[in-house]
């Protein structure tokens, strides 16, 4: 689950997802924590050396983008939802 202000504002439920991923693109501090509901692997990328690494490893650089496309569909529907209400 991922918490900003102690309130839930994400999941990430499938392996391979990312989490941080927009504070390290942007240069920006991260503003969200995330809390492991079981076991879980991770595997930390430093922000300072992201730019190489989406250069040297473009499929990682896709798998970003598709992570940031989808929260970006769910913010829509989320902002549409709220809208109508």
């Amino acid at each position: 689950m991922v918490f900003k202000g102690g309130r839930e504002v994400g999941r990430i439920t499938n392996p391979g997802e990312f989490f941080g991923e927009m504070a390290s693109v942007l240069g920006k501090v991260r503003s969200a924590t995330i809390i492991s509901k079981g076991s879980s692997v991770i595997q930390a990328y430093s922000a300072d050396n992201i730019q190489d690494m989406i250069e040297e490893h473009p499929e990682i650089a896709k798998r970003i983008i598709r992570t940031l496309a989808k929260r970006l569909s769910q913010a829509t529907r989320e902002i549409t939802r709220l809208k109508k209400e």
